[in-house]
């Protein structure tokens, strides 16, 4: 149970699967619906959202790129951009980048704390290159 004083951040499921028993939707709370934003965040392009054309990050578009030192720096800016500036329930702390040739992709490491938490929260997301 929740302290009075405590803010709540909720969201509903990406899926919007309703209850097995009560039929409304699920939702997810706190931890989990904030880390769910900052995936979609920084998976989100340019334009991809139709009032909001300038919601975006150049993530997708970096896994083209050898990656060097230059491309990794290109999407730690990128990253911390946009959860900057669209992600106000969150205080950013480190983006670890990573490249990973044996499984193809790109190892992303997140770390920042909730406004309302005191110990910080890792987002570990793996990106695969399609060839």
């Amino acid at each position: 149970m929740p302290r009075p004083d405590e803010t709540i951040f909720s969201d509903f499921t990406l899926n919007l699967t309703p209850h097995p028993v009560s039929r409304d939707l699920v939702i997810e709370t706190n931890e989990y619906a904030v880390k769910r934003a900052v995936k979609n965040l920084i998976f989100t392009e340019f334009y991809e959202r139709p009032y909001n054309p300038l919601l975006g990050s150049n993530v997708k578009k970096s896994f083209f790129e050898p990656f060097t030192n230059v491309t990794a720096s290109d999407i730690e800016y990128s990253i911390r951009e946009i959860l900057n500036n669209y992600e106000p329930r969150i205080e950013l702390l480190e983006i670890k980048t990573g490249d990973d040739r044996e499984r193809n992709g790109l190892n992303i490491t997140i770390t920042f704390r909730i406004n309302n938490q005191v110990r910080p929260v890792m987002l570990d997301l793996f990106i695969e290159r399609v060839r």
